[in-house]
């Protein structure tokens, strides 16, 4: 009977995950054919040690984001390595006016600028999103960002503490409330953070129709 159980147990676990898969990569598949959009198929290779290949948002994760309102459409939102730019223009979509993004690979930044361009043009709208093509280490950061976004973007401490010195730059230049979203908190992102007294831990934030949802979260930090 036990035996029975785990076998059970373990069939609809993987029934439960082809299930959200199918639906993830159904919502992406009609969003991107929506606005002829392109997003890249697999991570781009990895050219520097201190970043991390870019990887496209999960729009479930997305939604859940936008649903829990941790993010509010009257903050200037900065998307820290935004690839293709396709987590920008499904905010942009959902009523976000006030945001931008930053990557430094040349070849994702023509992309992102090409998909914008796309959407745009078929929306019929002039301009929608702010997008920079340079290192986001040592780019000096604006002092109107209110809400700092990065998936996974940075491989080690140093650079996340790097990149954070950036952001404290500003913070002494335009005191203001700020957080950092963070999806897929890593020992590395975490410790980074957990090392400026400036910041502290929110809230984490779990969809669970995403298929690993205990280590793909957010996770919130925000000034003090």
């Amino acid at each position: 009977m036990y035996k029975y159980s785990i076998r059970l147990a373990n069939y609809l676990e993987k029934k439960s995950r082809k299930i959200k898969r199918k639906a993830q990569q159904k919502l992406l598949r009609d969003f991107l054919n929506k606005y002829s959009l392109e997003e890249i198929r697999k991570p781009n290779e990895k050219t520097d040690i201190r970043f991390n290949p870019y990887e496209g948002t999960s729009l479930f994760l997305a939604d859940e984001l936008i649903d829990s309102k941790i993010i509010g459409a009257d903050e200037k939102i900065m998307d820290v390595g935004c690839g293709s730019g396709l987590f920008l223009i499904y905010l942009y979509d959902k009523g976000f006016r006030n945001i931008s993004g930053v990557e430094m690979d040349p070849k994702l930044y023509e992309l992102c600028k090409k998909n914008i361009h796309r959407y745009c043009s078929l929306k019929s709208i002039e301009k929608t999103i702010d997008i920079f093509c340079e290192n986001a280490i040592e780019m000096n950061i604006g002092d109107d960002v209110d809400c700092f976004y990065l998936f996974n973007t940075f491989y080690d401490q140093a650079t996340y503490a790097e990149w954070l010195n950036r952001v404290e730059e500003s913070l002494r230049r335009k005191k203001r409330d700020i957080k950092i979203v963070l999806l897929y908190p890593t020992v590395a992102s975490m410790a980074a953070m957990r090392d400026k007294n400036w910041l502290i831990e929110s809230e984490r934030i779990i969809c669970k129709a995403q298929i690993c949802y205990q280590c793909m979260n957010f996770l919130v930090y925000r000034s003090k």
